[in-house]
């Protein structure tokens, strides 16, 4: 499905897939991935940190044409977390996803996602950046408050990264056909079905005054907002506007 290209080392697999979209130097569908990436990022600037030579970071670029509903965006994430899930567990590793768009085992984050696009004449470039803690050892180890996994740990062995990224790419299109057709309604249920802590009491920080809040998870609204009830009330946050407390 994805024209694929292994490079040795890069700063960042969005960055690199960004200059050549604005040059006009790159074709949709394209994936690249490596097993070196200097420059990391997660969301809000912070820093994706990969074992080189053992951990994997890939990211996918399409050419989205025409207009899209609102709520796309979020079903979109919702898909990605989903491909991601669906790879892990073909893999035989249960995995549960933590809003908006991490993959935890248990409480240990095994991936991330980070999703950014650029809009052209009515064309929107989507670039899904991806990190896998693939074969490094990193059970234990803390990272951003809470712990991070490997499937290597997971599995106690070690997977051959072209293995993952065929199984990603077969996921990626039965899923992606979901989503372009008119069930994503069902995108929402299962990407809910498969939250961490939902109908738990969960400990959360509101991030602008570091506020600790006691609240119960509900799910994730199709706005692609955190639904919550604190004191028979419900509230809903933004991404980046309340952070787990674990």
């Amino acid at each position: 499905m994805f024209e694929r290209q292994f490079i040795s080392e890069v700063d960042s697999t969005n960055d690199w897939i960004k200059r050549r979209v604005e040059s006009g130097q790159i074709s949709t569908n394209y994936l690249i991935y490596t097993l070196h990436q200097t420059k990391g990022r997660g969301q809000f600037s912070r820093v994706w940190e990969m074992q080189p030579g053992l951990d994997l970071a890939f990211s996918l670029y399409q050419k989205i044409n025409g207009e899209l509903s609102y709520h796309f965006p979020t079903a979109y994430v919702m898909t990605i977390c989903l491909i991601l899930k669906d790879t892990f567990g073909s893999f035989g590793i249960k995995s549960v996803i933590k809003w908006p768009n991490d993959l935890l085992v248990e409480t240990n984050k095994v991936a991330g996602i980070l999703i950014e696009s650029i809009t052209q004449n009515h064309t929107i470039h989507t670039i899904t950046g991806i990190g896998i803690n693939l074969n490094s050892q990193k059970k234990h180890l803390s990272t951003n408050a809470y712990t991070s996994i490997s499937i290597r740990d997971v599995l106690g062995k070690t997977i051959v990264v072209e293995d993952f990224l065929d199984e990603f790419e077969f996921q990626f299109e039965k899923w992606q056909n979901l989503l372009n057709s008119d069930h994503r309604e069902l995108i929402y249920k299962i990407y809910n079905d498969c939250l961490f802590n939902k109908g738990l009491d969960t400990d959360l920080i509101e991030t602008k005054d570091q506020t600790k809040v006691r609240a119960k998870i509900l799910g994730v609204d199709t706005w692609g907002r955190l639904v919550t009830e604190q004191n028979n009330n419900k509230k809903v946050y933004h991404n980046g506007e309340i952070k787990y407390s674990i």
